[in-house]
């Protein structure tokens, strides 16, 4: 999803061009910091810089209200993992709410689970159905080693 909003010509593709070019300036800053004389010097196109969650939520919300998942559904797999990542990508800002700018609120939003305060579900993209696979470490490591090994590495 991140490469495909970074390929997108819309403002969502501007950020998050904007953002990782962001992110490789600070990694490259601290990198001079703490660089030694033998150090090799850093590839700007090699560094691959973390998203922040907050990006992350508007990639996966822009995804998923595209028309392509609108009309044929999606898979999220591994996300959200926890119950902030789903609130942030299936609940909207309610009309007229605001959130304080100094972010004091921020917690009393997601006060009651079940009804965020200034949060509206988002029902044109709530999914229909979740499916959550759960097993033992042991059995799904046994079941990883049975695989056969991936040639293409």
């Amino acid at each position: 999803m991140i490469d495909h909003a970074k390929k997108e010509k819309s403002e969502l593709g501007d950020r998050v061009r904007a953002n990782i070019e962001e992110l490789k300036d600070h990694i490259i800053e601290e990198f001079e910091k703490t660089r030694k004389k033998k150090d090799n010097d850093l590839n700007r196109d090699e560094l691959k810089p973390r998203l922040g969650d907050d990006m992350i939520y508007q990639i996966v919300k822009a995804r998923i209200e595209s028309p392509a998942c609108m009309n044929k559904g999606f898979i999220l797999d591994g996300y959200p993992r926890n119950r902030n990542n789903a609130r942030s990508v299936f609940y909207d800002l309610a009309p007229g709410y605001n959130v304080s700018e100094d972010g004091e609120d921020e917690n009393e939003v997601w006060a009651n689970p079940l009804e965020p305060k200034g949060r509206q579900l988002n029902t044109k993209v709530l999914p229909q159905y979740a499916i959550m696979l759960d097993g033992e470490d042991a059995f799904i490591k046994g079941r990883v080693k049975e695989f056969p090994p991936d040639k293409s590495l």
